[in-house]
């Protein structure tokens, strides 16, 4: 919820964080997330993470590199097509996406 209203650069960052970090894998964050999903702010807060990380030029990607202070191009679109194909990844085993 934090990323759509205060549009802070560490709230994208800190999102990639936790799926790049998650004991296990992305689908062992899946398959925490599963028992929730009936509750309707979890919805709410995976669908605007998902319009924030909707593809590789949107907010949630660029914010990350942004936060990386990451000014070379080649790397900078390595990591923000990983950052939005890491949460698209755990957005689709939710079946957000």
């Amino acid at each position: 919820m934090a990323l759509n209203d205060r549009l802070k650069e560490k709230d994208a960052w800190d999102i990639c964080f936790t799926v790049t970090n998650y004991p296990g894998s992305l689908d062992a964050l899946a398959e925490e997330f599963k028992p929730h999903l009936g509750n309707r702010l979890v919805q709410e807060g995976l669908q605007k993470i998902g319009e924030k990380f909707a593809s590789p030029e949107h907010m949630g990607p660029r914010f990350v590199a942004d936060f990386e202070d990451i000014q070379d191009q080649n790397l900078r679109a390595i990591r923000t097509r990983d950052a939005y194909e890491r949460v698209d990844h755990l957005l689709r085993k939710l079946g957000v996406r």
